[in-house]
């Protein structure tokens, strides 16, 4: 078994254990709907959710970890997984050319608000053309 059919039976597995509660739910959401509402004329009916590329889908959590628009454990409950311990995954990062820089705290955050930039160099200048 390699990788792409790992996924497609994975989703298949929980589809099908899934069905037999989705079925009760439905008996039970519909009895509520049209014996106690007596909306005789309305059904429960399950959306099934919209299925992303997961390659696709891997890139856009990438990216939001990546500029810091996102925290780890942000992409790890859209996935259905349990935090990482300690609330190491709590706290937004970006990646610079330096490395992995938190977004909150640090001696490098605080300077850059306290210290706003005085120069601007000669690009701020306007330029005046021909004429």
């Amino acid at each position: 078994m390699n990788r792409s059919t790992a996924g497609a039976d994975q989703d298949r597995g929980l589809e099908e254990g899934l069905e037999p509660l989705k079925r009760w739910a439905k008996r039970l959401l519909d009895g509520v709907i049209q014996d106690d509402l007596g909306c005789r004329d309305l059904e429960f009916v399950w959306v099934d959710p919209q299925a992303v590329d997961p390659s696709a889908q891997s890139a856009i959590d990438d990216t939001a970890l990546r500029n810091g628009t996102a925290t780890i454990d942000e992409v790890r409950a859209r996935r259905g997984l349990a935090p990482l311990p300690h609330g190491a995954g709590a706290e937004a990062r970006v990646y610079t050319a330096t490395g992995l820089q938190p977004l909150t705290g640090g001696a490098a955050a605080q300077q850059s608000v306290k210290e706003p930039l005085t120069d601007a160099g000669p690009s701020a200048e306007p330029r005046s053309g021909p004429g």
